[in-house]
């Protein structure tokens, strides 16, 4: 037999075990990064309703307390009616 045929080649490179680790490892980053991403867009969410609601409890609070303020100097009663005529 010819020893050429067998002789060792001395091959740079990675093979099959090395690249498998790498991709699994590279996959597992790329998880925990898209699972941390969506714990954030969902908290987002969840802020901006809240935000949102309590932008609108302000508006209402504020549209309350101006006709409240504006009804403080108008009287319940028409002219000439007094408390006890009035039935309710």
């Amino acid at each position: 037999m010819d020893n050429k045929k067998f002789k060792k080649f001395n091959q740079k490179g990675f093979g099959i075990t090395e690249l498998l680790v790498s991709v699994m490892i590279f996959s597992l980053v790329l998880l925990s990064i898209s699972a941390f991403s969506n714990i954030t867009l969902v908290n987002l969410g969840t802020e901006n309703q809240m935000s949102s609601a309590a932008r609108e409890l302000r508006t209402a609070m504020n549209l309350l307390s101006s006709e409240l303020r504006m009804g403080a100097s108008v009287s319940p009663y028409l002219p000439g009616n007094t408390p006890a005529t009035v039935n309710c």
